[in-house]
Protein backbone atom coordinates (compact mmCIF):
# COMPACT_ATOMS: atom_id res chain seq x y z
CA UNK A 1 0.00 0.00 0.00
CA UNK A 2 2.79 2.44 0.83
CA UNK A 3 4.73 2.03 -2.42
CA UNK A 4 1.87 3.22 -4.69
CA UNK A 5 1.03 5.94 -2.19
CA UNK A 6 4.64 7.15 -2.21
CA UNK A 7 4.73 7.04 -6.00
CA UNK A 8 1.62 9.16 -6.31
CA UNK A 9 2.81 11.54 -3.62
CA UNK A 10 6.20 12.25 -5.16
CA UNK A 11 5.20 12.13 -8.83
CA UNK A 12 3.76 15.62 -8.70
CA UNK A 13 6.77 17.16 -6.92
CA UNK A 14 9.59 18.72 -8.83
CA UNK A 15 12.95 17.04 -8.36
CA UNK A 16 14.39 19.86 -6.26
CA UNK A 17 11.54 19.55 -3.72
CA UNK A 18 11.56 15.75 -3.33
CA UNK A 19 13.95 15.70 -0.38
CA UNK A 20 11.77 18.19 1.50
CA UNK A 21 8.67 16.27 0.44
CA UNK A 22 10.15 13.05 1.81
CA UNK A 23 10.54 14.59 5.26
CA UNK A 24 7.00 15.94 5.35
CA UNK A 25 5.57 12.71 3.92
CA UNK A 26 7.37 10.61 6.56
CA UNK A 27 6.21 12.92 9.34
CA UNK A 28 2.58 12.77 8.23
CA UNK A 29 2.68 9.00 7.74
CA UNK A 30 4.17 8.46 11.21
CA UNK A 31 1.66 10.81 12.85
CA UNK A 32 -1.25 9.16 11.01
CA UNK A 33 -0.07 5.67 11.93
CA UNK A 34 0.37 6.60 15.58
CA UNK A 35 -3.03 8.23 15.77
CA UNK A 36 -4.70 5.30 13.99
CA UNK A 37 -3.09 2.71 16.25
CA UNK A 38 -4.08 4.69 19.34
CA UNK A 39 -7.70 5.02 18.23
CA UNK A 40 -8.02 1.35 17.31
CA UNK A 41 -6.35 0.15 20.53
CA UNK A 42 -8.59 2.39 22.64
CA UNK A 43 -11.63 1.15 20.76
CA UNK A 44 -10.63 -2.52 21.19
CA UNK A 45 -9.97 -2.12 24.92
CA UNK A 46 -13.21 -0.27 25.52
CA UNK A 47 -15.34 -2.60 23.39
CA UNK A 48 -13.81 -5.66 25.06
CA UNK A 49 -14.96 -4.40 28.44
CA UNK A 50 -18.41 -3.48 27.12
CA UNK A 51 -18.83 -6.85 25.38
CA UNK A 52 -17.62 -8.74 28.45
CA UNK A 53 -20.13 -6.92 30.65
CA UNK A 54 -22.88 -7.66 28.14
CA UNK A 55 -22.01 -11.35 27.78
CA UNK A 56 -21.81 -12.10 31.51
CA UNK A 57 -25.41 -10.99 31.99
CA UNK A 58 -26.44 -14.14 30.10
CA UNK A 59 -24.04 -16.46 31.95
CA UNK A 60 -24.96 -16.87 35.60
CA UNK A 61 -24.40 -19.76 38.00
CA UNK A 62 -28.18 -20.10 38.21
CA UNK A 63 -28.70 -20.60 34.47
CA UNK A 64 -29.65 -24.17 33.51
CA UNK A 65 -27.42 -24.01 30.41
CA UNK A 66 -24.41 -23.00 32.51
CA UNK A 67 -24.93 -25.58 35.27
CA UNK A 68 -25.28 -28.32 32.63
CA UNK A 69 -21.87 -27.44 31.18
CA UNK A 70 -19.82 -26.15 34.14
CA UNK A 71 -19.43 -27.13 37.78
CA UNK A 72 -20.51 -23.82 39.31
CA UNK A 73 -19.12 -24.80 42.73
CA UNK A 74 -15.56 -25.00 41.35
CA UNK A 75 -13.58 -21.75 41.35
CA UNK A 76 -11.28 -22.97 38.57
CA UNK A 77 -14.24 -23.92 36.36
CA UNK A 78 -15.79 -20.49 36.86
CA UNK A 79 -12.43 -18.82 36.13
CA UNK A 80 -12.13 -20.85 32.92
CA UNK A 81 -15.67 -19.80 31.98
CA UNK A 82 -14.77 -16.15 32.61
CA UNK A 83 -11.66 -16.55 30.46
CA UNK A 84 -13.77 -18.00 27.63
CA UNK A 85 -16.16 -15.07 27.93
CA UNK A 86 -13.18 -12.69 27.83
CA UNK A 87 -11.92 -14.31 24.64
CA UNK A 88 -15.33 -13.97 23.02
CA UNK A 89 -15.52 -10.33 24.12
CA UNK A 90 -12.08 -9.67 22.58
CA UNK A 91 -13.19 -11.29 19.35
CA UNK A 92 -16.26 -9.05 19.21
CA UNK A 93 -14.11 -5.97 19.87
CA UNK A 94 -11.60 -6.84 17.13
CA UNK A 95 -14.47 -7.55 14.74
CA UNK A 96 -15.85 -4.06 15.46
CA UNK A 97 -12.39 -2.54 14.87
CA UNK A 98 -12.03 -4.29 11.51
CA UNK A 99 -15.51 -3.08 10.53
CA UNK A 100 -14.46 0.49 11.33
CA UNK A 101 -11.27 0.16 9.24
CA UNK A 102 -13.28 -1.33 6.36
CA UNK A 103 -15.78 1.55 6.44
CA UNK A 104 -12.93 4.07 6.57
CA UNK A 105 -11.37 2.40 3.52
CA UNK A 106 -14.66 2.53 1.63
CA UNK A 107 -14.98 6.23 2.41
CA UNK A 108 -11.45 6.99 1.18
CA UNK A 109 -11.51 4.91 -2.04
CA UNK A 110 -13.69 7.39 -4.00
CA UNK A 111 -11.08 10.06 -3.28
CA UNK A 112 -8.73 8.22 -5.66
CA UNK A 113 -10.66 9.84 -8.51
CA UNK A 114 -9.40 13.23 -7.31
CA UNK A 115 -5.73 12.34 -7.88
CA UNK A 116 -4.30 14.07 -10.93
CA UNK A 117 -2.02 12.35 -13.38
CA UNK A 118 1.51 13.74 -13.06
CA UNK A 119 3.06 15.70 -15.88
CA UNK A 120 6.17 14.21 -17.46
CA UNK A 121 9.09 16.43 -16.71
CA UNK A 122 12.44 16.72 -18.36
CA UNK A 123 15.65 15.84 -16.58
CA UNK A 124 16.22 18.21 -13.65
CA UNK A 125 19.01 20.73 -13.61
CA UNK A 126 21.89 19.08 -11.66
CA UNK A 127 22.58 22.38 -9.89
CA UNK A 128 19.01 22.59 -8.53
CA UNK A 129 18.70 19.09 -7.11
CA UNK A 130 19.36 18.71 -3.37
CA UNK A 131 20.96 15.38 -2.62
CA UNK A 132 21.91 14.13 0.84
CA UNK A 133 25.50 12.94 0.76
CA UNK A 134 27.44 11.10 3.46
Amino acid sequence: MFVPLSTVTFSSLSAELRSDGTAIYSLMRNLGSSLGISVIQTMVTRNTQISHASLVTYVTPFSAAVTAQVDTASQSAMAALDQAIGQQASMIAYDDAFKLMFIATLVVVPMLALIKRPKRETAPDPEAVHVAMD
